[in-house]
């Protein structure tokens, strides 16, 4: 077929050769086309090609990357307790605040079951699912405005793919990012509940499985989570940090990466 093509193309060009050509090829092609399996033509008309073998993603963090932490976990904490009717003090919230951070140090994984008899176990309570639940929710409130994030992140979404990765819910910190107004440039957003806690070794499968290593950067404000484990995998890292490091390569603002990038 294809020599057949090659002696068609080299005929002497006139309008009348131009055509016979063009029709000649269109049944060659169709006949190919005919004698390819179904699977074959739908899956090269759905991947005409391989863009994320070329792509580069950028993994960020969350918390005090992409959103600086205020109050509003430790706010949402007494509200949930007001809510439910628990006895509530300064000292109960400060200690459950202190456990749902603990408990990444002794389970792989943020399960509600788990973190929640982890909760009860150390703080002495006796809170139930629910409370579980509506924190998931109200962790996602008290979110500000920052037009910086915005244009950060919007700007690098045309040259990269963007995912984040982080130790909490995954639909807290898809309503957190939804609510500044970023959430529609990310690819996927990670919690640990659908993945794992950072710096487990396998956390950052889910997309390295999709590019090569080189071609991913990690950016946070955890040495360990962020910068040492990727660059142990054979990523890239971009540190959030006022230190300022001769090993790894350090930014102080968000806006820093449009000149990093």
């Amino acid at each position: 077929r294809r020599r057949e093509i090659y002696s068609l193309l080299s005929l002497p060009l006139d309008d009348s050769s131009t055509l016979l050509i063009i029709t000649n090829i269109t049944q060659i092609v169709n006949q190919i086309i005919k004698k390819l399996p179904r699977n074959a033509i739908i899956y090269s008309m759905k991947n005409p090609t391989q863009p994320k073998k070329s792509r580069k993603a950028l993994i960020f963090d969350i918390d005090n990357t992409l959103i600086e932490l205020r109050d509003e976990f430790v706010s949402s904490l007494g509200k949930v307790v007001k809510e439910m009717g628990y006895d509530y003090s300064d000292t109960l919230i400060s200690d459950i605040y202190k456990r749902t951070y603990d408990h990444e140090d002794h389970y792989p994984k943020l399960i509600k079951s788990e973190l929640l008899e982890y909760i009860n176990t150390t703080c002495h309570t006796n809170l139930s699912l629910e409370f579980v639940d509506r924190l998931e929710l109200r962790q996602s409130e008290n979110i500000y405005d920052d037009p910086d994030l915005v244009k950060v992140i919007q700007y690098l979404s045309q040259n990269y793919d963007l995912y984040a990765i982080s130790n909490w819910f995954t639909k807290t910190q898809s309503l957190r990012l939804e609510r500044m107004g970023v959430l529609k440039y990310f690819k996927k957003i990670y919690g640990a509940d659908i993945n794992y806690y950072k710096p487990n070794l396998k956390t950052f499968d889910v997309i390295l499985k999709d590019y090569p290593r080189e071609n991913c950067i990690s950016i946070g404000d955890s040495l360990e989570n962020d910068i040492k484990l990727p660059i142990s995998l054979g990523m890239q890292a971009l540190w959030k940090t006022k230190i300022k490091s001769t090993e790894y390569q350090t930014f102080q603002d968000l806006t820093d990466l449009i000149e990093l990038l």
